[in-house]
């Protein structure tokens, strides 16, 4: 069986004229050519993406590496530095005096409070000038 035999026998099967198939089918084989463009472009991108993601874990991995390497490092310095100290203090004591019993000055009644006029204060210190009822001495 031929091609056309096949297609007048559907048609025929159909009830559908040999051309109504034929258009039929132009479309479908239409339908697949850009289905399989589009099924290569997204093959592309796939590829593309799949690239990408390789730099990127590449990348990712790199970061990890030098974040222990600063890690370690920062552990280094900080154990250096812990040292130092230890070494300084040790070196440069301060002696603390031992804390006083404060309450017995609390308890100590206080004597009379002496308050003098500003005036009095400025009598020994010469002339005194009064800028907006304030007293300065001259």
């Amino acid at each position: 069986m031929t091609v056309i035999s096949t297609i007048r026998h559907i048609a025929r099967h159909r009830g559908e004229s040999t051309l109504q198939i034929r258009i039929v089918n132009a479309r479908l084989e239409q339908q697949v050519e850009e289905l399989t463009g589009q099924l290569i472009r997204l093959a592309g991108e796939a590829e593309l993406l799949d690239m990408q993601m390789d730099e990127a874990a590449i990348d990712y991995s790199c970061a990890l590496d030098d974040l222990r390497i600063v890690r370690e490092e920062n552990a280094r310095l900080a154990a250096a530095v812990t040292a130092w100290e230890a070494r300084y203090a040790n070196d440069h004591p301060v002696s603390v005096p031992a804390p006083r019993d404060l309450r017995e000055l609390d308890e100590r009644p206080t004597g009379p409070i002496a308050v003098v006029e500003l005036r009095h204060r400025f009598q020994h210190a010469g002339r005194v000038v009064h800028v907006t009822g304030r007293p300065f001495a001259a």
